[in-house]
């Protein structure tokens, strides 16, 4: 987690003071997103919003979402984005996120079954990062529809207690309680389309 913490800070840096040495126009913007992620199980769907501050090609924010897939969380994350052209009319881009991934189970999600019956299970939290190329059309004067194709990765931790019978003749207590975690890493692919206004 303290790697994290430093790649963050090193990445918003980095990014603030390429987006500073420029000059020319500036203003906010505000970016609602609807994707589709693939992974290994199953197709699901993304709700994210960001905005933040665009300099000439580059923007940079903060945003959150609501990612469904396989386990619900929700990501908050920092962003940025570079466009390949000056004429900011269409133009291909890329852009990252970057942050933490929330877990946000839902009431089947966050249940385990043993031999006394269903528990509650704990979630830890872990990190969301993803990449994507895209193409954006100016619709209005700083409106933009894009279209996206990307990879992301959210990562967290499931724990419970287990509590099986036990082997051993009845003096002995007569079950045994045993942690049980996992460690989830989802990669997904995902198409999204998203308004800047």
């Amino acid at each position: 987690m303290k790697m994290l913490k430093v790649y963050i800070l090193l990445y918003v840096s980095i990014t603030y003071l390429t987006v500073n040495a420029q000059t020319t126009t500036k203003q906010w913007y505000v970016q609602p997103e609807l994707s589709l992620v693939n992974g290994d199980n199953q197709v699901n769907g993304n709700i994210a919003v960001h905005g933040g501050w665009q300099v000439k090609q580059w923007t940079l924010g903060i945003g959150t979402a609501i990612d469904y897939y396989q386990i619900r969380s929700a990501p908050l994350y920092v962003t940025s984005q570079y466009t390949f052209s000056k004429q900011l009319h269409r133009t291909p881009f890329v852009s990252t996120k970057l942050g933490a991934n929330i877990a946000w189970p839902t009431a089947t999600q966050g249940k385990a079954i043993d031999f006394e019956g269903t528990r509650m299970t704990n979630f830890n939290n872990g990190y969301y990062a993803e990449l994507n190329v895209g193409y954006q059309w100016r619709i209005g004067k700083q409106q933009y529809i894009k279209a996206m194709l990307g990879y992301s990765v959210k990562t967290m931790k499931e724990q419970y207690l287990e509590t099986m019978p036990s082997i051993l003749p009845v003096p002995m207590p007569p079950v045994v309680t045993e942690v049980r975690s996992w460690d989830y890493n989802f990669q997904r692919i995902q198409l999204a389309v998203a308004f800047q206004f």
